[in-house]
């Protein structure tokens, strides 16, 4: 890699932590090509990206921003994985690729300057996904309204049946 190249990679990675709702580091020694490939699948499924950077330029990426914290996750063969979106899609792609292949071990993680370990990352893979949320919101929300709905078109389906019972005798 040349001097440019270094420069690119940094800034595309100071682009990424900028926006980015959380990043996963993971180590990635060990994994196959059909692996990585099948990783990357699911991280953009995720609406996540995936790089694989040398630490230093990982380092100089995340510095200056929230996401400092990181330096500390990387040491060895890394990939970075983060989103702008559903930080629990990530975290859930993550941590389900990685019950399913033993040779990616995931050293921790961030969202936003808070550090995340492990145990952090699993909690964070067990919640519903923002869109569940969403949905478990607005049944919340509109169930109130669907019992008064009821309730209110209750009597006059009652007078309608007796009606329709006098009718037809």
């Amino acid at each position: 890699m040349n001097r440019k190249e270094k420069q690119a990679t940094v800034e595309n990675l100071k682009e990424a932590f900028s926006s980015a709702t959380i990043v996963v580091v993971a180590e990635n020694k060990g994994i196959t090509a059909g692996q990585a490939i099948k990783l990357r699948k699911g991280v953009n499924n995720a609406e996540g990206s995936t790089v694989v950077a040398k630490n230093t330029l990982a380092k100089l990426g995340a510095q200056g921003s929230q996401y400092e914290v990181l330096s500390s996750f990387l040491k060895g063969p890394v990939v970075l994985m983060y989103s702008s979106g559903d930080p629990i899609a990530i975290a859930k792609t993550v941590i389900n690729f990685a019950k399913e292949n033993e040779s990616l071990k995931i050293s921790g993680g961030a969202m936003g300057s808070k550090a995340l370990d492990m145990h952090m990352l699993k909690t964070l893979a067990e919640l519903p996904s923002l869109d569940q949320l969403r949905g478990m919101l607005i049944g919340i929300i509109q169930a109130p309204a669907s019992k008064v709905a009821r309730v209110v078109s209750t009597p006059g389906a009652q007078i309608a049946r007796v009606v329709k019972a006098y009718s037809e005798k």
